[in-house]
């Protein structure tokens, strides 16, 4: 990434936080995509896809994560096909894991879908499936909670996605409502924050 070397925390987001709003969405799933993806983790039992999250930065959560990658060896630790490379470190500590918790709940109001939209939606709304149906349901079956992967937004690279338009087919205003579109996410991103 340039000479960049990004961090994540890999940990666990709510259904419910999906579901009120403070995980926040920038585009809204397709429905059809959405159901698939339900099937997908009703099935397996599992959201086998991580979302993919932004937050504000938060410098206590930096100096614990660069504490951690300095002064302790990954537990994986290898290079892709694509020639990236992906060291993955435990948080072995259950204080360290406690203080994280914390900080994201003191100082992180909300995360954005960076991408993702579908699986993230398809967990919580399976997760709200299975608590409607669970009479003993307490808040914390693991069906409340599903995997995902946050990215302080100081780390996150946005690169281009392009698509080429061969034919327009006579639909020249189609290009002009493409082009509202991508400026409205933009512009949705940008207020988040």
């Amino acid at each position: 990434m340039k000479g960049r070397t990004p961090y994540r925390i890999v940990g666990y987001a709510s259904a419910d936080d999906y579901l009120n709003g403070i995980i926040k969405k920038h585009e809204l799933p397709r429905s059809n995509k959405e159901q698939d993806d339900m099937v997908h983790v009703r099935v397996n039992n599992a959201n086998i896809e991580p979302g993919f999250f932004t937050y504000p930065p938060v410098k206590e959560i930096d100096q614990i994560v660069n504490r951690i990658v300095i002064t302790e060896n990954p537990e994986y630790d290898f290079v892709s096909e694509d020639g990236f490379g992906h060291h993955f470190w435990l948080v072995k500590k259950p204080e360290t894991n406690t203080l994280i918790e914390k900080l994201f709940a003191e100082k992180v109001t909300s995360t954005s879908v960076a991408d993702s939209h579908h699986s993230t939606a398809a967990a919580a709304l399976v997760g709200k499936e299975k608590r409607e149906k669970n009479p003993l349901h307490n808040g914390t079956e693991e069906y409340n909670f599903f995997l995902a992967i946050h990215f302080p937004t100081d780390q996150l690279q946005i690169i281009d996605y392009n698509r080429t338009i061969k034919d327009l087919n006579g639909l020249v205003k189609l290009l002009s409502i493409i082009q509202n579109y991508i400026n409205t996410i933009v512009h949705q991103i940008c207020k988040l924050y």
